[in-house]
């Protein structure tokens, strides 16, 4: 309890507590509603949608493994700065993939490559 209580005494560690802890929100909803809404609303089957979260899930794992091996080198070898700089990136190029995801038709037969662009 007492570590606890000198680990708030630290602006930076309440800081990262209370910018952390909103941002998982978003990733529990993520993980929470995604099958429902690829097999309600995409129309793909529940089966279909459980192995993309399966997909989605090790691929967070490995995302994890990976992003600590290269900011481990890019720190060791390049300093400080490099870190954020390719945790950064990542985050922005995960984006696509995800915008992929949620706007493809899965059950596209209308030759526009299964890529909805809300006309009907």
């Amino acid at each position: 309890m007492q570590t606890t209580k000198s680990l708030f005494k630290c602006p930076s560690v309440v800081l990262a507590i209370f910018q952390g802890a909103p941002g998982c929100v978003p990733w529990g909803v993520v993980n929470t509603y995604l099958n429902d809404y690829l097999s309600t609303n995409r129309g793909m089957t529940v089966e279909g949608a459980t192995l993309i979260i399966l997909i989605f899930g090790v691929g967070n794992g490995a995302g994890v493994t990976f992003g600590g091996i290269g900011s481990t080198y890019l720190y060791s070898n390049y300093g400080p700065r490099y870190p954020s700089l390719f945790s950064g990136c990542a985050a922005i190029l995960g984006c696509f993939p995800m915008w992929f995801m949620l706007n493809y038709n899965f059950n596209s037969g209308n030759g526009n490559n299964g890529i909805d662009n809300g006309e009907s």
